[in-house]
């Protein structure tokens, strides 16, 4: 499954974050790799004096928006990467473990906006459909791990800036978390429109089921 989800950080933080592209603190991600030809893009140096921060600025906006909708157990270490022109991911699967996770979802957040740079869509891949992805800014793609997925080549403009990270649920069974999620939407859908107690009891439903089936 594939979510949009708008606004999950707020222009203060896309400020301050943007303010660390700058060259000279972000390396070839294929320098370890020289022989690796299905990617080209720029990564922040973990030893950037602002990198922590960076992290945890990202950590403390995104974490409240997703937590409870997505059952979220922990996210781990983003990337922050810059795909100037001329930058791509070709068509991959993620790595399993990855950052020290088990991850169940993949995520991008956007910090510009898409007038700024040509091409550089993430496009995921689901069964026999594409779908793209070019947000404004401060909009995060969450999407299951295990998805088919490839960053388009930025053929102009200052870049794709974005930061990208996995999370881990508390629920391992994809059809169960699926089915969670599913309702966490619906009584969102419909809060406004149905007594307190009806809505009580919808959350108390949810909530034991992620009791029941839920990992520590």
């Amino acid at each position: 499954m594939i979510w949009l989800l708008n606004d999950v950080i707020d222009e203060r933080a896309i400020k301050t974050l943007s303010h660390n592209w700058v060259d000279d603190r972000f390396h070839c991600g294929s320098d370890s790799n020289p022989n690796l030809t299905n990617k080209r893009s720029f990564a922040l140096d973990y030893e950037d004096a602002n990198h922590d921060m960076m992290c945890q600025l990202l950590y403390d906006q995104i974490k409240p928006k997703i937590a409870s909708d997505f059952v979220i157990k922990c996210v781990g270490q983003p990337y922050f990467s810059w795909y100037k022109p001329g930058c791509f991911y070709d068509k991959h699967l993620d790595a399993f473990p990855i950052t020290g996770l088990c991850p169940h979802f993949s995520f991008t957040v956007f910090l510009n906006d898409p007038e700024e740079y040509e091409g550089g869509e993430l496009t995921i891949t689901v069964g026999n459909t594409e779908r793209s992805f070019k947000p404004k800014a401060g909009s995060m793609v969450l999407y299951s791990t295990g998805l088919w997925h490839q960053v388009n080549k930025v053929t102009g403009g200052v870049g794709r800036k974005v930061a990208i990270g996995w999370a881990e649920s508390f629920i391992a069974n994809s059809a169960m978390r699926q089915h969670v999620i599913d309702l966490k939407h619906a009584i969102n859908e419909i809060a406004d429109d149905i007594p307190e107690e009806s809505l009580k009891k919808l959350e108390s439903v949810r909530v034991n089921i992620i009791r029941e089936y839920a990992t520590l």
